[in-house]
C-alpha cells in the first residue's frame, strides 16, 4: 500500500510541474511549452526585444524568505522602479560567486516589453 501511495504522490507532483510549465508559457509573451521534449528548457518566449528560455520549478524548495524580501522591496519601490531581490552565494576562495536576480513574473513581463 505504501508503494501505491508513493506512486500517486509522484504522479501528482509530476502533473503539477507540467501544469506549472503550461501556466508559465501562458503568461509570458508568445510563450511556448517545450519541456515535454526532454531538454533542459521548459518554456520559450519572445518579448518585443528579447527572447527567453526558462527552466520552471514548482515546489517546497522555494525559500519563503525570498518572497518576504520581494514583498518588502515591492512596497518600497516607486511607480517607475522595478523591485528585485539579488542573492549570491559564498563559494569560498578560488571559486566564482553565483549571483541571481529575483523579480515577480509581472515585473519580468514588463521588462520584456
Amino acid at each position: 500500500m505504501a508503494d501505491e501511495e508513493r506512486s500517486k504522490r509522484g504522479r501528482r507532483a509530476n502533473n503539477a510541474g507540467k501544469q506549472f510549465e503550461r501556466d508559465c508559457a501562458l503568461v509570458l509573451p508568445n510563450g511556448k511549452r517545450v519541456g515535454m521534449y526532454g531538454g533542459i528548457v521548459d518554456v520559450t518566449a519572445r518579448g518585443s526585444e528579447h527572447g527567453v528560455v526558462a527552466q520552471c520549478k514548482l515546489g517546497g524548495s522555494f525559500p519563503s524568505v525570498l518572497n518576504r524580501y520581494l514583498e518588502r522591496v515591492s512596497a518600497a519601490a516607486k511607480a517607475d522602479e522595478i523591485p528585485v531581490v539579488i542573492v549570491g552565494d559564498r563559494p569560498g576562495p578560488g571559486s566564482k560567486r553565483t549571483t541571481l536576480v529575483l523579480l515577480s513574473i509581472e515585473d519580468f513581463i514588463e521588462v520584456l516589453g
